[in-house]
């Protein structure tokens, strides 16, 4: 912590870099600041509530963490399902088992260290089959 501080304290204020440097750099490296959307999916589906199939699938930063989580959506055509997969070592705020908001049904368990919560404007027991279908890949 003490390095931290030195750092905050004594040499960012040292370093001085200008809008010109700033757009220049960011000009000469524009093909470094381009990433393809992506997806790693970790975590696939067994024995889903009928007629749920991957519909889409990111693995990106979260509102609130530090670490990418994954984001799995389920669609029968009709309904869809989010499910979230937090990284191992976030501290995730939802409690394990049902709950619910408005229409919105939820399911969250842990999963091979992970946290995975199944939300969705569906029956209570689709959530849950969702979140508990899933297996690591």
């Amino acid at each position: 912590i003490s390095i931290a501080n030195f750092v905050r304290e004594r040499v960012r204020p040292t370093i001085l870099i200008s809008e010109i440097e700033i757009e220049a750099f960011y000009n000469d490296n524009k093909d470094k600041m381009r990433r393809p959307e992506q997806a790693l999916v970790r975590h696939i589906l067994f024995d889903a509530a009928d007629g749920f199939e991957l519909s889409a699938a990111t693995n990106s930063p979260i509102a609130g963490s530090q670490y990418p989580v994954e984001h799995l959506v389920y669609s029968d055509g009709l309904a869809t399902v989010s499910v979230f997969i937090e990284d191992p070592k976030s501290e995730p705020e939802v409690a394990a088992g049902h709950s619910r908001v408005g229409s919105a049904n939820a399911f969250s368990l842990n999963l091979d260290g992970r946290q995975v919560t199944a939300v969705g404007e569906v029956p209570r027991r689709t959530v849950e089959t969702i979140a508990i279908s899933l297996r690591a890949q």
